[in-house]
């Protein structure tokens, strides 16, 4: 839905603004990333992906009515980053 798609947006644009990983960093052979022209969205690697656009978005389908479940319990408790 329209509502989970945004929901997926703000947790990009929210990891986008943190300090980046060093496993990331690593990953690309890099000293230092931050958020700026060569990086506005979270690097495919980033372990925090998981941890935050998928609870964004289930979260958005719980709340739309759309998720044939409840929130997943497995799941972390949902925290906006960034915010």
């Amino acid at each position: 839905t329209r509502d989970m798609q945004v929901a997926a947006v703000h947790a990009l644009r929210g990891l986008a603004r943190e300090p980046v990983p060093q496993e990331v960093l690593q990953a690309y052979e890099l000293e230092r990333l931050s958020f700026g022209p060569d990086y506005i969205l979270p690097k495919p690697v980033d372990p925090r992906l998981i941890h935050h656009v998928a609870p964004a978005v289930a979260r958005a389908a719980v709340e739309g009515g759309v998720a044939r479940t409840g929130y997943p319990g497995h799941y972390p408790a949902f925290e906006e980053p960034g915010v």
